[in-house]
């Protein structure tokens, strides 16, 4: 069993180093560069370790802290700092919101402080508890097989629970694929009626033709095709639930008879003659807007006000993002074991993606792609390229949408250098004020150690760096899409494209993994 450790750096020097180093040494290890970067992955619980810049110029070390503890009461939090700030770590220490702390820094230190965290770690491993939230309401991530933390989700939660054990019906709204169907098991789960049959009708899906008899049953001989007797929906949930979802698409004709059946509670079978007595409780769902489907007579109105004596309405996804992190570890966790495969985790670049996507399809559609994307990723990070087209990022639609046959140069001019050529002052004013930081390690490969030349060879690449510039986008997104862009011009050789990059193999191998880049693919591409 490996350590998972997080880092978080700041302005102290060799993050990448320190990374590289750790990994080489039994340790699982992910370096990021925002604090709430930190809080976002700290909501799944994926690692053991933090090692965190408390300096003073990290941003609030105590509230982005305060968050990770929250989120993740059992993680390990050792905070370092370049410069001495005694009164911030003997807060930090007495508010424990750190376990240690490292001053002056140095890496021999910081292997030291994990040595013994690890020590402590494998020593209390088997005795350690599991910590466990407060049982309050607020703390609520999950209820019958729903998950969610956010105001509007806790509300719906509570409202199941009032109404569960009162026999009434129940109208559930909400997009398609937020979950009513869960919600009207839950009332089940949680009624009177839970001992005896859940039966569910999807009303959209059955023809006009049918559904009576799906609903209502026939006897034999009734009409053409009723070779036997058939037993239906209301007479199977008798003394249980029935759920009819998607009513709003009922025809007009059956929603009289389903009338009749919630007033005198009896009905006959197509073709029968003896009335049948039902004891059902009725919950029912739709996506429509009943109000509307009532002023334009094509829902009842008596009916709707039968249906309607409890409404809970499903707020979609994209009205409760807070939800998404605790619902991808849910599938994540849900696909590991069908697929049979090792526990995973997202990449920063998919928790932006998958946060900032708008979710049309709801819960249903962002379960599809975390099944997806755990069944073709082979790794333990599930990358940005396992997701689906239309949720991934444009950084990474534009650079996989480019034709096969592109140069190393396309990489750049897929991301919109389409304003003119920057001055030469400009240039030279962009590499005094740090171009060799943005283009981070690459650059540096690329300029050689002699400097002068360096500076020399920004003429031929000015438009492109200025560009990427511009665009707003991260240093270690480009240097991954140079990586990308070397691999794709050598066809997957990784040997060559380190030369491009002139690196070593070992250093290449490095970026790889750190940008879970798979070079086989670039192989497939290059052989089409």
């Amino acid at each position: 069993m490996k350590i998972k450790i997080l880092i978080l750096l700041g302005d102290i020097p060799g993050v990448d180093f320190i990374q590289k180093l750790l990994s080489m040494n039994r340790y699982t290890v992910d370096a990021r560069t925002s604090h709430t970067e930190i809080v976002d992955i700290s909501r799944l619980g994926s690692f053991d370790l933090l090692i965190a810049d408390v300096s003073p110029a990290h941003v609030m070390p105590h509230e982005y802290l305060a968050d990770v503890r929250n989120y993740s009461p059992g993680v390990h939090i050792i905070g370092v700092a370049s410069e001495l700030n005694k009164f911030s770590a003997i807060s930090l220490l007495n508010d424990k919101l750190i376990d240690g702390f490292i001053y002056p820094y140095t890496e021999a230190a910081l292997f030291e402080a994990i040595e013994d965290y690890e020590k402590k770690f494998f020593a209390n491993f088997s005795e350690a508890p599991v910590p466990k939230p407060e049982n309050s309401a607020a703390q609520e991530v999950s209820f019958d097989n729903m998950t969610g933390h956010s105001p509007k989700m806790r509300e719906v939660f509570a409202k199941i629970r009032s109404i569960a054990d009162k026999d009434i019906s129940v109208l559930i709204g909400g997009e398609s694929g937020t979950g009513k169907e869960l919600v009207a098991q839950a009332i089940h789960n949680h009624s009177n009626r839970k001992n005896f049959p859940f039966i569910k009708v999807n009303c959209a899906a059955i023809p006009d033709t049918l559904i009576e008899s799906e609903l209502f049953g026939h006897e034999k001989g009734s009409f053409t095709g009723a070779v036997e007797r058939k037993i239906g929906k209301f007479e199977m949930a008798n003394h249980g639930t029935l759920f009819l979802d998607e009513i709003g698409d009922m025809a007009l004709t059956t929603q009289a008879k389903v009338l009749r059946i919630i007033q005198e509670r009896e009905f006959e079978r197509i073709g029968g003659v003896k009335p049948i007595k039902v004891n059902v409780r009725i919950i029912t769902a739709t996506h429509r807007n009943l109000v509307t489907e009532v002023r334009e007579k094509r829902f009842r109105e008596d009916l709707f006000f039968r249906l309607n004596v409890v409404s809970i309405l499903i707020p979609t996804l994209r009205d409760r993002r807070e939800d998404i992190l605790p619902l991808c570890e849910f599938f994540i966790k849900k696909f590991c074991k069908k697929f049979e495969k090792r526990p995973k985790r997202l990449s920063l670049d998919v928790i932006e993606a998958i946060t900032e996507y708008s979710w049309p399809g709801n819960v249903r559609e962002l379960q599809n792609v975390i099944e997806s994307a755990v069944a073709v990723e082979e790794s333990d990070v599930i990358t940005i390229a396992s997701l689906p087209y239309q949720v991934g990022s444009q950084e990474t639609q534009r650079f996989f949408r480019r034709k096969t046959d592109a140069a190393a140069g396309d990489v750049f001019n897929e991301i919109e250098v389409n304003s003119p050529p920057a001055s030469s002052g400009d240039v030279k004013a962009a590499a005094a004020s740090g171009i060799k930081s943005i283009v981070s390690e690459t650059s540096s490969s690329y300029f050689g150690n002699n400097e002068k030349a360096g500076i020399e060879k920004l003429d031929e690449v000015a438009p492109a760096v200025d560009a990427l510039i511009k665009s707003g986008i991260s240093i270690e997104k480009m240097e991954e899409l140079i990586v990308r862009a070397a691999l794709l011009k050598t066809g997957g050789r990784q040997i060559e494209a380190a030369r491009i990059l002139g690196i070593g193999k070992g250093e290449i191998q490095y970026k790889l993994k750190k940008y879970c880049i798979k070079a086989s693919e670039y192989k497939k591409i290059s052989s089409k």
